[in-house]
């Protein structure tokens, strides 16, 4: 977070990651809300890349901060931004990122822009002085290694009918989750895969993109994909 002010100026508190305040302390939206109703002049921003998490916390009715916030919907930073972000970033820590593998962990990781810092982290530690693009699946194996016990309690957690429907989508994105073709894929019935896509949209499990269904974080997509090896 950030609690920026100056002067005489109204005080304003810039929450990033908003979202993942749930899994935290399901509460604590319920606390920030009376702390806002206490001091009425601080400014709150609230930022999230979950969408329907975000919208459960700050939109719907009956929401912990419904009425409380102007929503705005920002698009992802442009893939050369971002790649440009990535080399300048390694560069300062001391280490050369060529153009190809900055454009490399942007579409590996994309769109949201932490997963893109996540990765780009992982592989900067895992490299040499110079950052190849092998060093992406290492950094991309290392990053699924430190969360692999929060993804198989998450994976758990799902019913046996979302487990097939995450790792059909894990292993190949489809425009057409709700066809026959899908349901073969997944050895289910069509509205069975409805229902599961349904539920695990809502749980920000899974989103469209321009017609395109996906698993929402690729480092967990990576982790199922896992599971079908020996």
């Amino acid at each position: 977070y950030r609690l920026l002010a100056e002067g005489d100026r109204q005080p304003m508190l810039v929450l990033d990651e908003f979202d993942s305040i749930v899994d935290i302390e399901p509460r604590s939206a319920d606390v920030l809300k009376g702390l806002a109703d206490m001091y009425p002049r601080l400014s709150l921003v609230v930022a999230g890349s979950r969408r329907r998490m975000m919208e459960r916390l700050v939109r719907v009715h009956g929401a912990p901060l419904y009425g409380m916030t102007q929503p705005i919907a920002l698009g992802p930073i442009d893939a050369p931004t971002m790649a440009r972000h990535l080399v300048r970033r390694a560069a300062s820590a001391g280490k050369r990122m060529p153009v190809a593998v900055a454009n490399a962990i942007v579409e590996r990781a994309g769109p949201v822009p932490n997963d893109i810092q996540h990765l780009a982290f992982e592989t900067f530690v895992v490299a040499g002085d110079g950052i190849a693009l092998e060093d992406i699946d290492a950094g991309m194996a290392q990053a699924v290694a430190l969360n692999a016990a929060t993804y198989a309690d998450a994976w758990h957690q799902r019913s046996a009918v979302q487990r097939r429907v995450l790792a059909a989508l894990a292993r190949e994105a489809t425009p057409e989750p709700f066809g026959r073709s899908f349901a073969r894929r997944t050895g289910l019935a069509p509205s069975s895969v409805q229902r599961a896509i349904e539920a695990l949209s809502q749980d920000d499990w899974v989103v469209a993109t321009e017609g395109t269904w996906y698993l929402t974080d690729p480092f967990f997509t990576r982790w199922v994909v896992s599971l079908d090896r020996p």
